[in-house]
């Protein structure tokens, strides 16, 4: 058995000494193994070595511009949308107003100017005609709801999609990095060299370093910020300022669909709701509800993000205890996550259009104004003014 043992090892050692010969023997591997080995290939026609993550950029990026395009469309959609209810909203204020100073003209005139006593008559019959007209074309609130709900899933979508182009560009410039210092890489590019009177080179391609360029361009748009929060019982607070002068502690409520304020508050930032102003009904945890005016803010700014023409609530004034919540109206506007009690924003700057104001066309009766003040009664020979 020792004799045996003697002899298979030495069997062995032959064969590994001839294995070794061999290899030694063999012929190099050949330049362009070496560097696809690594994971390199030349385009047809170039003579710069890449890597195939620079396809992977090139996509995504393609991938990040049709997102934002998406994204612009929907603001655009939401901005038209909210422009024609804001609209409305003044066309009614205006319409209310000029009712109300012809029902006043109507109590000067005599009863034997029969003509101007018709001429007011029947521009407040089409006054109450257009009211009308407008509450039956009220917006469909579902439809704001749902365009609000595109703009936020495509502004994250957006921000994920940048920050996901970041990592593969990070990533495949850091190997690029790894591979320029390796000896094995320049010894088969040099090789490649003597042999060519184009000399190959290892990337990135220009089109590579064009697409991070681009990339960078589009980081400048998505704007980000960590705002500290404070932890108050089961909520978190931060601080909020109302029309760039009246800053007050605030409820981050992601489950509160509007900006919610006392009337005491609402009166500190030039807020009094009017009956005029729409009734909207707010729901508690507790099931209880609350009829509330909904008006709108003039600006909101938390850390260094401003939000223009804010929705919110006004409680009713019994309800002093209510607290102040900032509501998806603001929030709505911005991607966000909390981390680590911090609060981190990140806004999106997309290139919409300003929508130019247009000023409505009223029309003005004929005769002479009164500025006499007289309480408003029905016209005679209309079903009178509502």
């Amino acid at each position: 058995m020792a004799r045996s043992t003697v002899v298979g090892t030495v069997g062995l050692s032959a064969i590994a000494a001839a294995f070794l010969a061999a290899s030694a023997g063999a012929d190099p591997p050949k330049p362009e193994e070496v560097l696809k080995s690594h994971g390199l290939f030349v385009k047809r026609g170039g003579a710069t070595y890449v890597l195939a993550a620079e396809a992977d950029v090139q996509v995504k990026l393609l991938e990040a511009q049709r997102i934002y395009k998406q994204l612009s469309a929907a603001v655009v959609r939401r901005n038209e949308f909210d422009f024609a209810v804001n609209g409305q909203k003044g066309m009614v204020q205006q319409l209310l107003q000029e009712r109300i100073f012809l029902n006043q003209q109507l109590q000067t005139v005599h009863a034997q100017n029969v003509i101007q006593h018709n001429q007011l008559v029947a521009r407040i019959n089409e006054i109450n005609d257009q009211l009308r007209l407008i509450d039956g074309q009220a917006a469909d609130p579902h439809f704001k709801q749902e365009i609000d709900k595109e703009v936020v899933e495509r502004r994250s979508n957006y921000i994920e999609a940048v920050l996901e182009l970041r990592r593969l560009v990070d990533s495949t410039t850091r190997q690029y990095a790894l591979l320029a210092s390796d000896d094995t890489i320049k010894a088969a590019l040099a090789t490649l060299g003597s042999k060519s009177k184009s000399p190959p080179k290892l990337g990135p391609s220009r089109g590579f370093e064009d697409s991070v360029k681009q990339l960078i361009s589009r980081e400048k748009s998505v704007l980000s910020k960590a705002i500290e929060m404070r932890r108050r019982g089961g909520v978190y607070e931060v601080d909020v300022t109302f029309n760039g002068r009246q800053t007050t502690p605030m409820i981050f409520d992601t489950g509160a669909s509007l900006v919610i304020l006392s009337t005491d508050f609402a009166a500190k930032i030039g807020l009094h709701p009017q009956a005029t102003d729409p009734t909207i009904q707010m729901f508690d945890a507790t099931g209880g509800v609350t009829p509330a005016k909904k008006m709108t803010i003039p600006s909101v700014r938390l850390g260094p993000f401003t939000v223009n023409n804010v929705d919110c609530a006004i409680m009713p004034a019994d309800k002093r205890d209510a607290p102040l919540l900032l509501g998806q109206s603001f929030i709505s506007q911005f991607a966000h996550k909390v981390d680590n009690g911090r609060l981190v924003l990140s806004k999106v700057e997309t290139a919409e259009p300003q929508t130019k104001a247009a000023r409505p066309r009223t029309r003005t009766t004929k005769g002479k104004r009164s500025s006499k003040a007289g309480s408003g009664t029905g016209a005679i020979g209309s079903d009178g003014p509502n």
